[in-house]
């Protein structure tokens, strides 16, 4: 079972510091996964036409498909290659506002009054171990957070909302390189790498016309930052498989 870092603090390790070997990676990858089969990657275009201000800017790669009309009704385990998926709350914990949250979506209608977000945690072997202050703890590959909505408008502008709210500037985390904002199919994706508490992390916003998503991918090896392109293939791998029960609006 992992620890959560926070511990390490109350042991009196120590807090605000990073890895004690390696570093951060270099900003976020600037090539892109291509569209999903069955749609058309256009070239880089403006991001999308619903999105708020202030949200996070820059070129979406790939188009977006309409609406099918049709809305997932729960979520389950996803069937990601070479990881085991659990469900409810990590263990694992950054503590001090450092660990992820999905924000920036208050202005949509949950598809039931209730409910919670579904948490998903997925590992990987061998496990992550992060090092601070000498002190080391197992971490999970990802942590993915999960919300179902009667409809979001705009895929692309709900992903560039829930990350310029969850990673705001001047926040705990620190953003690395410019975000990769990718639409395929019905799905929106917008990733980037960042810090928190010195630990390079790769964090993704996801959405399609019925679910919106964060996941947080912690770093092969402890020490660097797994690649925005891998980033956004894990996250269209996520969204594609743990989405169920699709029906109607």
């Amino acid at each position: 079972m992992a620890a959560a870092l926070g511990v390490l603090c109350a042991l009196g390790a120590g807090c605000g510091c990073g890895p004690q070997t390696g570093g951060a990676a270099p900003p976020a990858d600037a090539s892109t996964a291509p569209g999903a089969a069955g749609t058309s990657a256009s070239a880089s275009t403006p991001g999308g036409s619903g999105a708020p201000e202030g949200a996070t800017s820059g070129p979406v790669t790939g188009k977006l498909s309409p609406d099918p009309g049709t809305r997932p009704t729960t979520v389950g385990l996803p069937v990601m290659e070479q990881l085991e998926c659990e469900e409810g709350s990590s263990t694992f914990r950054f503590g001090s506002g450092w660990d992820l949250r999905l924000s920036g979506v208050d202005g949509l209608s949950p598809r039931a009054n209730g409910t919670d977000e579904t948490v998903t945690t997925c590992r990987g072997f061998p496990p992550i171990k992060l090092t601070k202050s000498g002190m080391t703890v197992a971490a999970p590959d990802l942590i993915a957070r999960t919300e179902l909505f009667r409809t979001v408008p705009d895929p692309v502008a709900a992903v560039q909302k829930a990350m310029a709210a969850s990673l705001p500037p001047g926040g705990e985390r620190t953003a690395v390189g410019e975000p990769t904002v990718v639409a395929a199919g019905t799905l929106a994706v917008a990733c980037r790498h960042n810090l928190a508490d010195g630990f390079p992390m790769a964090s993704c916003f996801w959405a399609d016309y019925g679910a919106v998503g964060a996941i947080d991918y912690f770093p092969p090896g402890g020490d660097r930052h797994f690649s925005v392109k891998q980033a956004v293939e894990r996250t269209k791998e996520f969204a594609g498989t743990a989405l169920r029960d699709t029906g109607s609006r």
